[in-house]
């Protein structure tokens, strides 16, 4: 099955089995608002992660499958699943986009949208895995 990652799966895998992000020079793995000239870039062209994951930083904001809500259960839970719904219809953004500044790009960053919607900075990341 191909599907939108959830929340907990983006940041997983953004963090790349790090315990915490590890920033460096945002020139190096991020296209963001100092560097972008104001649009998206190619897939690739800046630094991947440790898992060889490009672009989890800056050039469009990704969807991902949870429904926002403003406040996310940080209690010690495995792999959460945010809310089922969102008063507001509203969809959780993660990485930050060509238009963002250097806060946005952090891992724990994150940023909602109505899903129905366009952008130019938004895009979307899948990931093959069991069905939500």
């Amino acid at each position: 099955n191909f599907r939108l990652p959830t929340e907990a799966e983006w940041e997983y895998a953004c963090l790349a089995g790090r315990q915490s992000f590890v920033q460096g020079n945002p020139d190096e793995y991020a296209w963001f608002r100092e560097n972008s000239d104001g649009k998206t870039h190619e897939v690739g062209t800046k630094q991947a992660n440790p898992w060889g994951t490009y672009d989890m930083h800056g050039n469009v904001w990704e969807w991902c499958h949870d429904w926002y809500r403003e406040r996310r259960n940080t209690l010690d839970v495995k792999d959460p699943l945010g809310p089922t719904s969102s008063e507001e219809n509203c969809k959780v953004l993660k990485g930050g986009s060509f238009v963002s500044r250097e806060p946005d790009l952090m891992p724990s960053a994150r940023y909602y949208f109505g899903y129905k919607i366009s952008r130019r900075n938004i895009g979307f990341r899948v990931v093959c895995a069991p069905a939500i």
